[in-house]
């Protein structure tokens, strides 16, 4: 359960610093705060400037640089990836 909750708390401490990064770009609130949720949980469109008539080519590429990060971050694979940098399952192998 400890895990769960400090999965939780990461993941929302995660959006909340980068849709701040995001809001950085000249958008609104709603549009920071889809486009980061959206690029995370990767489910396509946001709402207001990323909604589906529009795209998100308008952002600037540190902004691009961070949504394209959240997207990698929002995939299940990633974990994999973490396990085998984990000293923890070296040992226990």
């Amino acid at each position: 359960l400890l895990g769960i909750v400090a999965l939780f708390v990461m993941g929302s401490g995660a959006v909340m610093l980068l849709e701040q990064l995001n809001e950085a770009s000249d958008c609104t609130y709603t549009t920071a705060a889809t486009a980061t949720i959206a690029s995370l949980c990767t489910i396509g469109p946001g709402l207001d400037q990323v909604g589906a008539v529009q795209n998100y080519g308008w952002f600037s590429s540190p902004s691009k640089g961070v949504l394209s990060m959240l997207m990698v971050l929002g995939r299940l694979e990633v974990f994999a990836i973490i396990v085998l940098f984990s000293p923890r399952f070296w040992r226990d192998v």
